[in-house]
């Protein structure tokens, strides 16, 4: 495999700061393209918008790449023009523990927007079932909870540790190689 990886600190899917769209305007031709969604369209109260922001249903109008939602789908379409057979898959924002709106659904945590961080992950699923695009929902990946944040998070309880990273690759080999996630023991 020939990997190649464009990800940025700092980035997120808005074009009102460092932009993923960014990187794949500098993409060459792959057979899967994997956008990875992080924290900062909500941390830098960038709006979430809808999943038809710069879609055919409302014309691409340029203005719609400011929401993560139209980020996402600028990005998809930009990808699939570098490569038209190319598999596309969104591995959705991880969840983080600076406060509780960064792992609670129900947060009442909300950015300048006046949405919760899980808005925001509800709305690149959203963008990834427009498209037919597979999301892995990392935000509920079961390792992932305020008991272990000190195993797998830097001390701004945001970043992932080398060892965070390490233990989140299972469930992101068994996506790629199942198309499917790995389901909690219940």
């Amino acid at each position: 495999m020939d990997i190649t990886t464009y990800g940025k600190g700092g980035y997120g899917f808005s074009s009102l700061q460092g932009s993923i769209q960014d990187q794949v305007n500098h993409a060459t031709p792959k057979d899967i393209y994997i956008l990875w969604a992080s924290t900062n369209d909500f941390t830098n109260n960038r709006p979430a918008g809808k999943p038809t922001d710069y879609t055919q249903e409302d014309g691409f109008p340029p203005t719609k790449r400011v929401t993560q939602c139209g980020g996402i789908n600028y990005c998809i379409k930009r990808l699939k023009e570098i490569n038209p057979n190319c598999k596309i898959f969104i591995f959705g924002s991880l969840p983080y523990f600076e406060n509780d709106g960064g792992y609670n659904e129900c947060s009442k945590y909300v950015n300048e927007t006046g949405h919760n961080f899980y808005h925001y992950v509800q709305q690149q699923e959203a963008c990834a079932e427009y498209h037919h695009v597979l999301f892995l929902d990392q935000f509920h990946i079961p390792i992932l909870t305020p008991q272990n944040i000190n195993l797998y998070y830097q001390a701004d309880r945001v970043h992932m540790t080398a060892q965070g990273y390490a233990e989140l690759s299972p469930y992101h080999l068994y996506f790629l190689a199942t198309e499917k996630e790995i389901q909690p023991i219940k």
